[in-house]
C-alpha cells in the first residue's frame, strides 16, 4: 500500500517498508507502454481487416448459365 505525504511537494511512501516511489510512472515506461498498446491495437485491427477480406464469398459469375 502507498501513502500519499507532504502538500506542496507530494510524495508516495510505502506503507510497509517506508521508501519512497515516484508519484508517476518514468516518461520512457510510458512511453513504451503507449508504442506497446498502439503496436497490439493495429494487429488487432489488421487480423479482423484479414478475417473480413477472407471470409467473404466469391462473387457469383451468372454468365456461365
Amino acid at each position: 500500500m502507498v501513502t500519499k505525504v507532504g502538500h506542496t511537494n507530494t510524495m508516495l511512501i510505502c506503507s510497509d517498508c517506508g521508501h519512497p516511489r515516484a508519484e508517476k510512472a518514468l516518461p520512457r515506461h510510458t512511453k513504451r507502454k503507449r508504442i506497446a498498446t498502439a503496436a497490439f491495437l493495429a494487429v488487432l485491427v489488421g487480423l479482423s481487416f484479414a478475417v473480413s477480406r477472407l471470409s467473404r464469398e466469391p462473387p457469383s459469375d451468372e454468365t456461365d448459365r
